[in-house]
């Protein structure tokens, strides 16, 4: 009873850093499209200009990649994706957000499993919202379609999915391990140096 008293005490602590978190992205919801989301809002109607479908738009720049630096596919598709069905900014900014709130409780429950230790992890993700940075235009949280968060859950979603794999062996969590880290591979080049943890 005592222990599950303090693992409730360790989870309300968790959605109060994350509320926190949140609170200090207030002033969020009072801005517009920056950086290349600024542009990337027109892409339905660049297409409508264009007369070219979503599909042709996306075989043509698919054809390109192999001739191309990166290997940006899924960052493609989701993005120019999203901002064919969707133009609001709000709708935009609640998806960073949430995408924000998943990365702490994900990185909490990370740390948490490999460490032993849930007083440690409290404690690493009580610091984060101190290691974020706003800046004007190429901001990695308030620019690039939510790019960054996204990439950042699906890492840690894909970490977490081994680490149970690792616990418990089963073959379709180690799929859907390598699925999401692939999945985040395909949006830019960070997470390719983290393929060492899935081999040790």
């Amino acid at each position: 009873m005592k222990h599950l008293s303090a693992k409730l005490n360790n989870i309300n602590s968790v959605w109060f850093v994350i509320a926190l978190t949140l609170l200090g992205f207030n002033f969020f919801f009072q801005l517009g499209f920056i950086s290349d989301d600024s542009y990337n809002v027109h892409f339905r109607g660049q297409l409508i200009l264009n007369n070219e479908s979503l599909l042709h738009f996306f075989k043509d720049v698919m054809l390109a990649i192999p001739d191309g630096s990166r290997f940006q596919w899924f960052g493609i598709i989701y993005n120019f994706g999203t901002y064919y069905f969707i133009q609001n900014a709000l709708i935009f900014k609640f998806i960073t957000l949430s995408l924000i709130a998943s990365n702490v409780y994900l990185l909490y429950s990370f740390i948490e499993k490999i460490s032993k230790s849930p007083g440690l992890a409290l404690l690493i993700v009580a610091f984060l919202p101190f290691l974020f940075q706003v800046r004007n235009w190429h901001d990695p949280l308030i620019a690039f379609t939510f790019m960054w968060p996204l990439m950042g859950f699906l890492i840690l979603s894909s970490l977490l999915i081994f680490l149970n794999h690792l616990k418990k062996p089963n073959y379709l969590k180690l799929f859907f391990s390598f699925f999401l880290y692939f999945l985040a591979c395909g949006i830019y080049e960070v997470p390719y140096f983290i393929y060492p943890v899935f081999f040790l």
